[in-house]
Order: structure tokens, then C-alpha cells, then sequence
């Protein structure tokens, strides 16, 4: 069976005693958020692997407290985390709050550099609807038209989602008040409304550039400056390629130029390469092929005026992007061990504890090397 992180909670089985003793669960965004909280003694919070809070989630953490703390990174992936919560969390009768962190941390750096003030932060949550309102309220009371316009739309939208007409009643004269109308304008606006979207969801289209696969024009990169390989070599090991081609392809590119230490300093000759491939690395299958020829002409659609200047920022950054994206699967991973185990009942409590703890060590490995990413 895959591991379906919709159905699964990380560390809810450790924090579940925690949760219904505080009768409270706070719900951060990702593994490492959830592991620093716990190494600081912050036993009631969990993750949800990512900002797709579902009613699986709810229903789960339902079972041990009514009560939800939201500790999202407010980006934009966090607000439509914080919208879909209104929706889900009124048909599950659930009451859920927002946590504001300042200076636009993430709960993992906040608790390692400010641990102490964690739980008066948490207690100092706000309702959802309370946080939304508080954050479009200046554009509400923009002087240009369409700022008000936009904002009130967003705030309708929001209204829309709650389940309690009593809510609806009270934010729909709140919203009246803050803008001098009367509220039945605002009820007629609200029975127009479609299905509810995202208020800040956005539709604008990728440049080319950006839908590249970063290990694609990693990759692409090394061919036009395969001297780069020099210091890439020691950080980038071809497992940590999602795609089985692009990791094949980047081990094959070492040896070849650790055989050929001529082509320092210029673009890889194509013919030569996949000469040298054919009488190397065996029988290459088509998939390979095709592969590496989609690379090749990337490098001359793309990067055929780049300079090597611009190279070293862009083979830094994509080599981030690869190992985060490597160490994120492998904590998914062990996410999903923890989950079997704590369906499992083959187990002792004890024996099913230990396993958990010793995955949960592995986890914070990943997660320190994922945090020095940063720095």
C-alpha cells in the first residue's frame, strides 16, 4: 500500500497523550517543524508532511481534542492551508486557530532560538476568521477602489465557507461596518458567490524556464561547463536524481570527464560523449537516449549564451533544490514507517515505541542536514 500522507499524521502517535492532556493539537507544516518542537519538550504537535490539511487529518486528531492550532508558514501555500481549515473544521465542528509567528519565522527556527516563548505564542492564536479579517483590513480601508474591491471579494469568499449561519451573520455586519454599507448588499453579494476558491489562490503562467525540472538544466548546465563538475562531485551523488535517466546520465557525465580532462572549459562534444557511452556503459536504452539528446538540445535552446559567471549561482541553487527534494522523500519515507507502526499491532507498545524513536532519530539527521541548506 503507497503512503498516503492525506490519512496520516507525523508524530500523532507520540503526541496523542500530550494532545489530550492539553486538550489541544498544534499542526505545523513539515517533519522538521514538528521534530524541533518535541526535542523542546512541545509534546501536542504534530505535522501534516506539507500545508494539504484534509478531513482525514481532522478526523483523526478529532478523536483526542477538539481543539486546533494552525502553525503554518503563512505563505501563500499556508493561507490556502488556513482556507480549506475554515471549511473543514466547521463541518467537523471543530475549533480552530490561527498562530501568528513573528518576523515570518517558521515554528522550527522560532522554538530553537526562542523556546520559552513558544507556549505564550500558541496560547495567543487567533480564530481563523480573526486572522483573515486582521490581514485584509487595510486594504478594506484603502482609498483606491480597487483595493477595496479585491479585498471584500476575498473576505466574502472566506465568509462563504463557514458552516454557522450565526458566523456568517456576525462577519457579514462586521465586514458591513468597516465599510459603510448596508449589510443586505453584502448578504445579495454572498448568494452570488460560486463554489468557494482559495481568496489569494494564484493562476499566473510559468515562463519556460521555470517548468524545466531542476535537475534537467542541472544537468544541462554540466554540459555547457563540465569543469563545474570539480566541485559538484563531492555534494551531488547520482541517487539523489528522482528520475533513474538523470542519475545514470550524471554518473556516466563524471567518468567521462574524469577520463577526459581535456574537455575542461568546453561545452561536451555530443558525438563524442555518445560514442564514448556506447563503448563504456554497455547496451543504452532508447529512454536513455532520448534523454540525454533532450539535454543536449536544451543546452542550445537555453543556455547557448550563457557564461560561466552565471553558471555558479544557478549549479548552487539547483544542487539545493536536488538534495531538499532527496532528503524531503526520505523523510517521507520514514514518515510512512512510523505511520505502519503505529497501525501496527504485531508490536508491543514498547518494541513499537523503540522503532519509532529510532526512525524519529534518523528523521533528525535529515532534518539538520535540510536545515543547513539554509545556511
Amino acid at each position: 500500500m503507497l503512503y498516503d500522507k492525506s490519512r496520516h499524521i507525523f508524530g500523532l502517535w507520540l503526541a496523542r497523550g500530550a494532545i489530550k492532556e492539553a486538550q489541544e493539537a498544534v499542526i505545523v507544516e513539515g517533519q522538521m517543524d514538528c521534530l524541533t518542537a518535541h526535542q523542546y519538550g512541545f509534546k501536542n504537535v504534530v505535522a501534516t508532511s506539507g500545508t494539504a490539511l484534509t478531513e482525514e487529518h481532522l478526523k483523526l486528531l478529532k478523536r483526542y481534542t477538539s481543539n486546533i492550532v494552525l502553525a503554518f508558514d503563512m505563505d501563500q501555500a499556508g493561507v490556502l492551508a488556513a482556507d480549506r481549515a475554515i471549511a473543514l473544521g466547521g463541518q467537523a465542528n471543530l475549533n480552530i486557530r490561527v498562530l501568528h509567528l513573528p518576523n515570518g519565522k517558521d515554528p522550527d527556527e522560532f522554538i530553537r532560538h526562542h523556546a520559552t516563548d513558544w507556549p505564550e505564542v500558541v496560547s495567543q492564536a487567533r480564530s481563523i476568521m480573526d486572522y483573515y479579517y486582521e490581514l485584509l483590513k487595510p486594504r478594506l480601508l484603502s482609498e483606491k477602489i480597487e483595493e477595496r474591491k479585491t479585498a471584500t471579494a476575498r473576505f466574502l469568499k472566506m465568509i462563504s465557507q463557514l458552516a454557522s449561519v450565526v458566523e456568517r451573520d456576525y462577519w457579514l455586519k462586521e465586514l458591513a461596518k468597516t465599510l459603510h454599507l448596508e449589510v443586505q448588499l453584502l448578504y445579495d453579494d454572498l448568494a452570488k458567490l460560486e463554489k468557494p476558491q482559495s481568496p489569494l489562490a494564484s493562476d499566473a503562467p510559468m515562463n519556460s524556464m521555470s517548468q524545466i525540472k531542476p535537475a534537467d538544466l542541472l544537468l544541462a548546465w554540466l554540459i555547457k561547463f563540465p569543469n563545474l563538475l570539480e566541485s559538484l562531485n563531492e555534494e551531488l551523488e547520482p541517487d539523489f536524481f528522482s528520475d533513474p535517466r538523470a542519475g545514470q546520465f550524471y554518473k556516466n557525465l563524471i567518468v567521462y570527464y574524469n577520463k577526459n580532462r581535456q574537455i575542461d572549459g568546453q561545452t561536451i562534444d555530443y558525438p563524442e560523449f555518445i560514442s564514448w557511452l556506447k563503448a563504456n556503459a554497455g547496451e543504452l536504452s532508447n529512454q536513455l537516449i532520448a534523454y540525454i539528446d533532450s539535454l543536449f538540445l536544451l543546452v542550445d535552446k537555453d543556455l547557448a549564451e550563457a557564461t560561466l559567471e552565471e553558471s555558479l549561482g544557478e549549479i548552487s541553487r539547483l544542487a539545493k533544490v536536488i538534495k531538499r527534494a532527496f532528503w524531503q522523500q526520505r523523510l517521507a519515507i520514514i514518515s510512512h514507517k512510523i505511520a505502519e507502526l503505529e497501525k501496527s499491532r504485531e508490536l508491543s507498545e514498547q518494541k513499537r515505541d523503540l522503532e519509532i524513536n529510532m526512525l524519529l532519530g534518523e528523521a533528525e539527521d535529515l532534518s539538520q542536514k535540510l536545515r543547513a541548506l539554509d545556511n
